[in-house]
């Protein structure tokens, strides 16, 4: 298959980026680190055909980009013979409360925020009030400052709130988080980035919460009518037929029958 792409690659002069390239198999690598090495001497060879898995193709100019993450679990080291066809180029995740914090000292920060001016919102208040033929009582007037301030403010919802108490727990038990009900591409969209291999919850004030390997997360839906591909490429989906769940069934009807003929009696003798 990788052999397919890359004659195909080469003859057309397309560039292709070959994503999560290091969850390949040791010994796939091998075999397609061979073959990048045909199509790279030919290139620095200049020929315009080559040889290549035993068929003569035509050699355009053409780029092969892969991105990897070295420090996942289950990711392979490239093999010397692989890491020749390449120029690295190290992506690191930035600090940004660092970052922050330098650019707001060369802008002149270096105290708390200082209390917001709201003299022009005051002065139109007052005057609003007047023109209604109110009286102008200050904690009136403040309370409707406060009101202004709690607009377009961050509320943390229940999912955001679980996730970040999980985080916070410093126990290495393994922490469930169950979604009970339908989902909508709405609402799941927005949880991609906590199901692939990210696992950071992203909010709309910016916020980024990581997960931990020991937290989990299983949604108990009726159907994924609704779901996306790219919700459904990342999660497990187990089916539970009918015929599955006979078994809770039939635990409560045993209940039911043993609580029958513990708490009833008959009052009408049985007839046969």
């Amino acid at each position: 298959m990788m052999g397919k792409l890359f004659r195909g690659l080469a003859q057309a002069g397309n560039w292709t980026c070959l994503d999560e390239f290091n969850r390949i198999d040791i010994e796939v690598l091998s075999v397609v680190a061979q073959q990048l090495l045909i199509l790279r001497e030919g290139r620095i060879q200049g020929k315009e055909h080559i040889n290549f898995m035993g068929i003569e193709i035509l050699l355009k100019d053409h780029h092969v980009i892969v991105t990897m993450n070295p420090g996942y679990a289950g990711r392979t080291e490239l093999p010397d013979n692989l890491k020749v066809c390449f120029r690295p180029v190290s992506m690191m995740v930035p600090d940004y409360a660092l970052i922050a914090e330098i650019m707001l000292f060369a802008e002149g920060g270096a105290h708390d925020i200082p209390p917001n001016d709201y003299g022009e919102l005051q002065a139109s208040l007052e005057e609003e009030i007047t023109k209604a033929g109110l009286q102008k009582v200050p904690t009136y007037i403040t309370k409707v400052i406060q009101l202004f301030d709690i607009f377009n403010e961050w509320h943390d919802g229940l999912a955001s709130t679980i996730m970040r108490e999980a985080v916070a727990d410093e126990t290495s038990d393994v922490k469930w988080t169950v979604f009970d009900g339908p989902i909508d591409a709405l609402w799941i969209e927005n949880m991609n980035t906590v199901l692939d291999d990210n696992m950071t919850l992203c909010l709309a004030n910016g916020e980024r919460i990581k997960l931990k390997s020991e937290m989990k997360m299983l949604f108990e839906v009726m159907d994924l009518a609704v779901a996306s591909p790219a919700t459904v490429s990342r999660i497990g989906v187990v089916y539970m037929t009918a015929t599955d769940l006979e078994f809770l069934i039939t635990s409560y009807v045993e209940k039911c029958i043993q609580f029958v003929r513990k708490k009833s009696f008959e009052l009408v003798p049985t007839v046969v």
